[in-house]
């Protein structure tokens, strides 16, 4: 008990350090800045996630739903180059039988999937003003 009121005793009379000049106001700054840095990097990310969901949804309906999609640009060809052959697996989607007009609701199903995904990200962009106003 001694040893530790001692202790006790010598901390209390050490006198507490001088800060640099501006210390709290640069600490401060860094800490805003790196902040504002994650806050832009984690919309970066969301929105690059957004966009390749979407991408993948759209690719994926417009290959199962119509196989025979092909995009062909008139009097354009490029030469294809010979790429090494890579061992993958090969993965092949279903093909969906749908009567012509259940595609156009499918479309019209993608078509919401795209503005639900544009609301959400105008959300996310909406409430980061808001939170960076109010610091």
């Amino acid at each position: 008990m001694e040893k530790s009121d001692a202790i006790r005793r010598a901390v209390r009379q050490i006198p507490a350090p001088e800060l640099p000049a501006g210390f709290t106001p640069r600490l401060m700054e860094r800490m805003r800045r790196e902040a504002a840095r994650r806050e832009r990097r984690e919309t970066w990310l969301l929105t690059a996630g957004g966009v390749g969901c979407f991408t993948a949804l759209i690719s994926a309906c417009v290959t199962a739903l119509w196989p025979d999609f092909r995009l062909r640009i008139p009097d354009f060809a490029l030469p294809r180059p010979e790429l090494p052959h890579i061992g993958l697996p090969h993965i092949e989607l279903p093909h969906i039988a749908l009567p012509e007009e259940d595609k156009s609701l499918v479309a019209m199903c993608v078509c919401i999937a795209l503005a639900f995904l544009v609301l959400l990200l105008a959300d996310l962009m909406i409430r980061r003003r808001i939170a960076s106003s109010r610091n």
